[in-house]
């Protein structure tokens, strides 16, 4: 079993990766376990990573971020609407 501490800080380093993109102006659209990475970082401390911007969407310059009837995304991870 992995350490509730361990857990939370993970889960609080995600969630900071995550504002910083969309502080940025960012939308991923396609956030899900594969795209989550654990590396090890200064002094062997465990960082959080989100990789593969490749669907990814600026706010600013993309008014519509899909058409109707598009799906983008991993299917098993978006929202049913």
């Amino acid at each position: 079993p992995l350490n509730p501490d361990w857990i939370m800080n993970k889960l609080g380093q995600l969630c900071g990766a995550l504002d910083a993109v969309h502080k940025a102006g960012v939308i991923h659209r396609d956030l899900k376990p594969d795209n989550i990475l654990i590396t090890k970082g200064a002094n062997d401390f465990d960082v959080v990573k989100i990789i593969d911007f490749g669907i990814a969407k600026e706010l600013e310059t993309d008014q519509n971020l899909t058409q109707s009837g598009t799906i983008v995304g991993s299917p098993l991870y978006m929202s049913p609407e």
